[in-house]
Order: structure tokens, then C-alpha cells, then sequence
């Protein structure tokens, strides 16, 4: 039922991704500022360097918006722009404590 969508993008890029992911369907992320290990092989197949610093970008979704978030990030930001996103995403098995707004009243979970 639920996709998490990760990017990984430069540093710089980040807003940029983001933006892109809000106009095809996400409703929030998470950012971590992270350094890649660059691998020359991995440089080498792709033909082109990997910046250090790096975002990494989590955005939780439903599967409905899970392809058009991809595709807007790697149309805004992908390896094909200064950007250099990396995008993938996983299944999300389960969830605990996320639920739709009118689930919670006052802080609270409603049983």
C-alpha cells in the first residue's frame, strides 16, 4: 500500500527534488545530509563523477504517486542533470503512527 521513495541528489540539488516530488503527489520528506563513498567503476558506467556531498531524500507515499514522484525527481534532478540523482524505492511493509488527519483527535490516536 505505501512506497518509500529515496533519492539521492548534490547537496545543491535538494530543494530542487523536492519541489519536483511535491508537484507529482508527495506531501512531505525527510532529508539526511550524507557523503558518498565514490566508487570509480560505479563513476565510470554512469560517465560521470559522484559528488561527496549529498542529500539523501525519503519520501513516504502510496503506491499511486510512487512513479510520477520518480519521475518528476529524475526529470528535475536525475543523473542526466546537475543534479545526479540516484532514485529508487522500496515496498513499506508496515506502518506505525502515520495515519490520515482525521485519525487524530488532539494529539491522540482515535480507537
Amino acid at each position: 500500500m505505501h512506497e518509500l521513495v529515496i533519492a539521492v541528489v548534490n547537496e545543491k540539488y535538494t530543494d530542487t527534488a523536492i519541489d519536483a516530488a511535491r508537484s507529482a503527489g508527495a506531501t512531505g520528506a525527510t532529508v539526511f545530509h550524507t557523503r558518498s563513498v565514490a566508487n570509480a567503476r560505479a563513476e565510470q558506467s554512469m560517465g560521470r563523477s559522484i559528488s561527496q556531498e549529498t542529500d539523501t531524500i525519503f519520501f513516504l507515499t502510496s503506491k499511486e504517486f510512487k512513479t510520477s514522484i520518480m519521475e518528476a525527481v529524475r526529470d528535475a534532478a536525475g543523473l542526466k542533470t546537475e543534479g545526479g540523482a540516484i532514485i529508487f524505492s522500496l515496498p513499506v511493509d508496515d506502518l506505525v503512527g502515520v495515519g490520515r488527519f482525521e485519525d487524530y483527535v488532539d494529539g491522540e490516536e482515535n480507537k
